[in-house]
């Protein structure tokens, strides 16, 4: 059970509050860099080495030529009429002034490019590379917005919505260029020259008209994963759906709410099968977080109530199961917050807490996991959400 925990509070930082112009998205790609590897080079060259550590992405190059050293994984491909966006968190430990870093994205023939970058001295640019010719949408260009220096913190992000290219540093809007857009297959940083990077997190969303506004999936792992559900015409919000979660995945179905009474609930049937854990959750802008999982492990069937800040668990509590249907909520009223368990016919509260001064912005929803315990094990395993509710207490 350990790796599964572990795998549990790292997704757990998953969750992001960044501006949005995507209606309905569906995250096809996200890394936090917890320890898999997920098809990143990790290795050491003449010039350059990668790895990963402490949570980060690592990259070191050591070139007086000024080459560009990039890594990239592949993702669910693109498709030029699709609207997405890619973001990522980064610093720039140590290195050249007068050079820049920042994020790739490429064809499958790695024959095309579009380069966002951002330098120490407070700079953004936007370039796009065709069969060895530049094209510079953007040279780089001052902005306050950058945050400069040497082990500082940077967001990039930028969102293709029809013909246009919006650019963002640090949730900002700094720049919005005419985009030509092509088959995306990978993802990654870069750095030029001699350069020492760290990079936290990349994420890809992709518009999902099937998706109500407002509401994201994110997917991590196996994407043979899939939520689908019951009458998308009609259904708005995720009354009822399946998910199915393929080994090694989770998946987060969520949306931004405001107010201080506010509640989350799923009614669904759960498979037995060590190593799955389903449920429904509420984050707050600063951090503060609140889990409700059916979670199967060595133990049995256990309603799990767990709490976190900033990342960092703060209490537990567990209770056993007996029915295959359960009903698990989550409800916030002001300061007070409160796990239930309806499980068959007992209904109980599996833990009440106040947690006061929180933000009233907090990102609701449904989430499961599966990581399989010992061999000959399944390859999927699928929740049927038959009844939920997420919105105003």
């Amino acid at each position: 059970m350990q790796s599964k925990t572990i795998f549990f509070l790292i997704l757990w930082t998953v969750l992001s509050f960044s501006a949005q112009l995507i209606a309905g998205g569906q995250v096809v790609y996200q890394d936090e860099f917890n320890g898999r590897h997920n098809s990143w080079w990790i290795g050491q060259n003449k010039t350059g080495k990668a790895e990963i550590r402490n949570g980060k992405y690592t990259m070191k190059q050591h070139d007086n030529n000024h080459n560009v050293f990039y890594s990239y994984v592949p993702i669910p491909v693109i498709n030029p009429i699709q609207d997405f966006s890619i973001e990522t968190d980064l610093s720039l430990v140590a290195g050249d002034q007068n050079r820049d870093t920042g994020m790739i994205w490429l064809d499958n023939t790695a024959l095309m490019h579009c380069y966002y970058a951002y330098g120490p001295t407070g700079k953004f640019a936007y370039a796009r590379k065709v069969h060895n010719q530049w094209v510079i949408y953007v040279p780089l260009t001052d902005s306050l917005h950058v945050r400069k220096g040497d082990g500082v913190k940077n967001s990039l992000k930028v969102t293709k919505k029809g013909t246009l290219l919006h650019m963002f540093v640090n949730d900002q809007k700094v720049k919005t260029v005419p985009y030509e857009p092509f088959f995306i297959h990978k993802v990654g940083p870069y750095i030029w020259g001699n350069m020492h990077i760290e990079v936290d997190r990349i994420k890809v969303t992709v518009e999902d008209k099937s998706i109500p506004d407002g509401w994201e999936i994110i997917h991590e792992g196996n994407f043979m994963s899939s939520v689908t559900r019951d009458k998308p015409s009609t259904d708005s919000a995720f009354k009822k759906f399946n998910a199915i979660l393929a080994d090694n995945s989770s998946v987060h179905i969520q949306k931004a709410i405001s107010g201080s009474a506010v509640v989350v609930s799923a009614e669904f049937s759960a498979p037995k099968t060590r190593g799955t854990a389903f449920g429904v959750f509420l984050k707050t802008k600063d951090g503060a977080s609140l889990k409700l999982e059916r979670v199967e492990g060595d133990s049995g069937s256990l309603a799990q109530f767990a709490t976190f800040f900033q990342g960092k668990p703060s209490g537990k509590r567990e209770i056993h199961l007996s029915s295959k249907v359960a009903q698990l909520q989550i409800e916030r009223s002001g300061d007070i917050f409160k796990g239930i368990v309806t499980d068959g016919k007992r209904v109980q509260q599996i833990g009440a807490l106040t947690w006061p001064s929180l933000s009233q912005a907090q990102i609701i929803g449904f989430s499961g996991s599966y990581e399989p315990i010992g061999k000959n094990t399944s390859k999927s395993v699928e929740y049927k959400v038959t009844k939920t509710r997420a919105g105003k207490l």
